[in-house]
């Protein structure tokens, strides 16, 4: 396939930036080109298959806040075009400069707004735009940032015209989100067309996150030598968590919640299970009126009471600065140029896109005469940033919005609808062009701005269509900024790191955190038990164990009492026997909405996992994230269809992942709660299927205990000791007495001490805590059980063994209620 001569017709009327006027590729996409075409059709294709896999896998999701899917989530694939944007150096370097001034220019603007407001008095902005806008938040007013500076953090909407020419058509100034996605699109890009990218000669993303870190570094205001910075999220139900775990991974923060961080003392403190650690930064990725209840209203659970007073007595610096969302308003954009020239007597090196006020006489009967062609937004803002594109509109549409606008002209805005240039998309197979528009990222140390050398793209789903976000059926490229370059981040900041004492300190763990490692165990080893269970079911019906009528009926019981079945049928016969096994395999497989049921725990699973990324390794997340999509694919199987094999996968996944954090976690406390839950699951697991199994005498007992060995996986040792005699007192001894082996229930609670005696201290007027007082009851009643009387069958049941089973099952729950009220109370979600 050559891409040169596909069949690819730019939109008149549109600038392109693949080909140029007379047809041929531009030549700064020719080494993409060239090498592209290098690869051949089958192996490009190839490519782009593995990006969407690695988008999968990597777990690159965006959410709906409103759409939910079948499972009552919003996540949704990110819809990465693996294709990149290529733009000249010499072009970016241009657009660069104008990002940096128009960041500069907004800080002091913001400066003077919550300041002496000189602006306004000067009346070189309407009192109107400022006082009346909802995200002018008065507590902020004299506010002076621990780092002098309002946006360290900034992201500007840019657009190509029909001419060529660059307009700015929006500011993102609160909490800007982006450059995450940003970067997955690049670590994306970059492995699925590794030799285009080497063959470009492509600019780095990397100096400017290191110039990212280094600048927040240098905004704190104690602790300047090794600060501890954390990024604020809205929560796991955020439209960009991904972005925020992603992040707070690559660039090693703590990312926090509200509610894990204390004020005490006009201080912000991190709460963890150690004890407050003292915060010097908060990058926040929520927007300002949520993250301070006591001042700025915010109402949610998610705030942090008090944290604009610590910033008022300068101990903790919070980038963006709160309030920094005012500056985000479009109408400000109508005064821009005369504003410039105040603050720092400039012209704009990047126009704003043409836009009026509907507040002022003039400009409103300007915008009435072009109602059809301009866009309108509102004044001020929503969440969701509506557009009325007046080229849309019918006859009947204008005049009421007309008359809206004529109600309250103050709300409403207009702006000049730029022809947006165009991009090709659709390899492989053939090019389309799709309209585009670029998000680029700055950030600021008050002295000089660092541009990230690329940013997110976003496209159009269609010609039709004029809605660029992702939100709106949009997909996102990768830009690829192409000249030879020093890889110099533009910045005046020193960045010769100074020495810093070895540590190896692991107790700063969130309680929030805690809870979810302990709870990503505790649902591994229930899915671990109920999968290896359902999995030994399976040769009663095609391998060459029992398949007698008592045994399968034993076997249908058995799922039944142990929650797998929901009712148990009474066939006749062998046949009638198999086939009911087989259903009520297969239905407890699929089952995925009842809760507790298999679908629903790995459901369970994954999303605690999700809660997790920024402190699970990428092969753990990927093992969690590749079992949920197996099960979602396959758990309509039959057992003729690769159910079987499904079951195995899993298996096989979670034993992997077991293995990736146990050999990819430090031995700190996020292991310690995680292995504790493992351990108490494991342990409650071993009772049940003792208690279902044997407690009661079954017409074929030996078809149980052979089951039983298989689903605690200690068939293997088992036969190693005694062979094929299968004795009930044989499998109480091995599953239940012996310490061991790992599978059986004495091994658990050993390793329970072990952790419990490491876990951080806890306020007790006891010699020990209670978490120490239930697993060492559960250890002696173990140890001290005399195997005789635990297998004695009186009247049909082993009265013995189900006291037993009763009494330790009863500590590991008390063991579990107490390590959540002593160590998980500040977690803010409830699992089960």
């Amino acid at each position: 396939m050559n891409l040169t001569n596909l069949s690819y017709q730019p939109v008149p009327g549109h600038y392109d930036e693949f080909v140029a006027p007379d047809g041929a590729v531009r030549s700064h996409w020719r080494p993409l080109v060239d090498a592209l075409d290098g690869l051949g059709p089958g192996e490009l294709n190839r490519r782009v298959q593995d990006s969407r896999r690695m988008v999968r896998d990597n777990g690159t999701t965006f959410q709906f806040q409103k759409e939910k899917d079948v499972d009552g989530h919003r996540d949704r694939p990110w819809p990465l075009d693996p294709v990149p944007i290529v733009i000249d150096r010499a072009e970016w370097d241009f657009l660069a400069a104008g990002v940096a001034q128009r960041a500069r220019l907004l800080n002091l603007i913001l400066a003077d707004l919550y300041g002496p407001q000189t602006l306004l008095h000067d009346r070189l902005l309407p009192g109107e735009l400022l006082f009346a806008h909802p995200r002018f938040l008065r507590p902020c007013s004299g506010l002076q940032p621990g780092n002098g500076v309002w946006l360290t953090v900034y992201a500007v909407e840019l657009a190509r015209s029909e001419n060529g020419n660059w307009w700015i058509i929006g500011d993102r100034t609160d909490a800007p989100t982006g450059s995450g996605f940003a970067l997955e699109n690049r670590l994306v890009t970059n492995r699925a067309l590794s030799e285009a990218f080497e063959a470009s000669n492509i600019r780095r993303l990397s100096g400017y996150f290191r110039t990212h870190r280094e600048t927040l570094a240098r905004a704190a205001t104690r602790n300047h030598d090794n600060p501890r910075i954390v990024l604020l999220s809205p929560g796991p139900d955020a439209e960009t968590y991904f972005e925020q775990a992603l992040l707070a991974r690559y660039l090693g923060y703590a990312l926090v919640e509200g509610s894990d961080l204390a004020i005490r003392n006009r201080r912000v403190f991190l709460k963890t299970l150690g004890g407050l650690l003292p915060v010097d930064v908060v990058w926040r990725l929520q927007k300002s009126e949520s993250c301070d209840s006591l001042e700025l209203g915010g109402g949610s659970a998610g705030v942090t009471p008090g944290l604009l007073d610590c910033v008022r007595g300068g101990e903790v610096t919070v980038a963006n600065a709160l309030g920094s969302g005012l500056a985000e308003s479009s109408a400000l954009m109508a005064f821009l140029p005369n504003l410039a020239r105040r603050p720092i007597g400039e012209d704009l090196r990047i126009p704003s896109v043409a836009t009026w006020w509907c507040g002022q006489e003039g400009p409103r009967a300007e915008v009435l005469d072009r109602i059809g062609k301009l866009v309108f937004k509102p004044t001020f803002p929503g969440p969701r940033r509506e557009r009325t594109f007046g080229a849309e509109l019918g006859n009947e549409e204008r005049e009421t919005l007309r008359d809206a606008i004529l109600g309250r002209p103050y709300a409403y805005i207009a702006q000049e609808q730029i022809p947006l240039s165009t991009v090709p998309v659709g390899i492989p197979g053939s090019l389309s062009p799709r309209f585009m528009v670029i998000r680029a990222f700055a950030v600021s140390d008050g002295q000089s701005s660092a541009v990230m050398p690329g940013g997110l793209a976003r496209v159009s789903p269609s010609l039709e269509s004029r809605d660029v976000t992702v939100l709106g059926g949009g997909s996102s490229k990768d830009i690829w900024v192409v000249g030879e370059s020093d890889e110099l981040p533009v910045t005046l900041l020193p960045s010769t790191p100074r020495p810093i004492g070895v540590s190896r300190a692991t107790f700063d763990l969130p309680s929030r955190v805690a809870e979810n490692l302990y709870w990503l165990g505790r649902y591994a080893e229930r899915l671990d038990a109920a999968a290896r269970l359902i999995r030994a079911t399976v040769p009663l019906l095609f391998g060459e164990s029992s398949r007698s009528s008592s045994a399968l009926r034993g076997t249908l019981g058995f799922l039944e009492d142990l929650g797998y079945v929901q009712s148990k049928p009474d066939g006749p016969g062998p046949q009638q026997l198999e086939e009911a096994l087989e259903r009520a395999i297969g239905m407890a497989v699929a089952e995925s909405v009842r809760k507790g049921s298999f679908g629903w725990q790995i459901l369970k699973l994954h999303r605690t996992a999700h809660l997790l990324r920024d402190r699970l390794s990428l092969d753990a997340w990927n093992i969690v994230n590749r079992l949920q999509s197996d099960y979602a694919a396959g758990n309509l199987l039959t057992i003729e269809r690769g159910l079987p094999e499904l079951l195995d996968r899993i298996v096989i996944a979670l034993t992997g992942f077991s293995g990736a954090v146990g050999e990819g976690m430090t031995r700190g406390d996020g292991w310690r709660f995680l292995d504790i839950g493992r351990r108490l699951e494991r342990a409650l697991q071993v009772i049940e299927l003792l208690r279902c199994g044997l407690f009661h005498e079954a017409e074929d007992e030996r078809a149980r205990i052979e089951l039983l060995l298989v689903a605690a996986d200690s068939t293997m040792t088992y036969r190693s000791r005694y062979l094929t005699s299968l004795q009930a007192n044989l499998t109480i001894d091995l599953l239940l007495i012996d310490d061991a082996n790992p599978r059986g229930l004495c091994f658990q609670p050993h390793r329970l001490k072990d952790h419990i005696e490491r876990l951080p201290e806890v306020d007790t007027a006891s010699r020990r805590s209670a978490e120490s007082r239930r697993v060492t009851d559960a250890i002696a009643a173990v140890e001290l059980a005399d195997l005789g009387s635990l297998a004695l069958v009186r009247e049909g049941r082993r009265e013995g063994l189900g006291q037993l089973l009763d009494r330790v099952g009863d500590d590991l729950i008390q063991l579990s209620e107490h390590l959540t009220r002593d160590y998980l109370t500040h977690a803010r979600l409830s699992h089960q």
